[in-house]
């Protein structure tokens, strides 16, 4: 089988003992959408921005991807509106579409990588966190 850019087993290593094993799985989930990216020409300036929102959404979710939903999504969309920092309607729709992007790359079957049973890149698939997530229009 021919490696794709950005496939998870690329990132993770069998073998390896990590002391916060989810953290690890998560970057090298991110790593690996990072590479994908770059396959795809896509500039630093857009990549970059991207990897920290979903480092930022991470933390304000306070899980990983497989644990995400859609009212993680909406919490997060109330708290960019709240504030003196609100942000545009745009801005926000932009978010979610990263957010999209993101999970569907995790599910996509050519991109997972999975070749072999009981390795850290066999981490449940996350749910669509976007799915069912209201309109801002």
């Amino acid at each position: 089988m021919e490696e794709v850019p950005g496939v998870a087993h690329l990132s993770l290593v069998d073998g390896v003992v990590h002391l916060d094993e989810a953290a690890a799985v998560f970057e090298g989930m991110v790593v690996g959408w990072s590479r994908q990216q770059s396959s795809r020409l896509l500039s630093d300036t857009t990549i970059e921005p991207r990897l920290a929102l979903l480092r930022r959404f991470a933390e304000f979710a306070e899980s990983y991807p497989w644990g995400w939903g859609p009212s993680d999504v909406e919490d997060f969309t109330v708290a960019l509106m709240s504030g003196g920092q609100r942000l545009a309607p745009s801005t926000i729709r932009g978010y979610h579409l990263t957010l999209r992007m993101f999970c569907d790359y995790l599910i996509d079957p050519v991109m997972s990588g999975r070749q072999s049973a009981g390795t850290a890149s066999d981490r449940s698939r996350p749910r669509s966190a976007t799915s069912g997530t209201p309109s801002l229009t």
